[in-house]
């Protein structure tokens, strides 16, 4: 039992994310998609044009995989911990 509450108290802290907040990081990652898809059909042979907006797709991506790695989901009363793996 010891080592459980020894667990429990050195485990990072866990952010509780609502149904909203993963909508929102949905929305941002697929606004980035869809820039960089645009920009990469537009200029196919010239990278330098969409090289911006796949620094944010990256860096959106390392948020969201940040954000959820070990993320509670608040849904209802009921508070269900959910862990991914990278």
């Amino acid at each position: 039992m010891d080592e459980i509450l020894k667990l429990v108290e050195d485990a990072p802290e866990v952010k509780e994310m609502d149904e909203v907040q993963v909508q929102q990081m949905t929305i941002k990652l697929q606004r980035c998609v869809d820039e960089n898809l645009e920009l990469r059909t537009k200029f196919p042979n010239e990278p330098r044009k969409f090289l911006d907006s796949e620094v944010a797709l990256d860096e959106t991506i390392q948020a969201l995989q940040r954000s959820v790695q070990t993320a509670c989901f608040v849904k209802s009363k009921r508070l269900t911990r959910v862990t991914f793996s990278a």
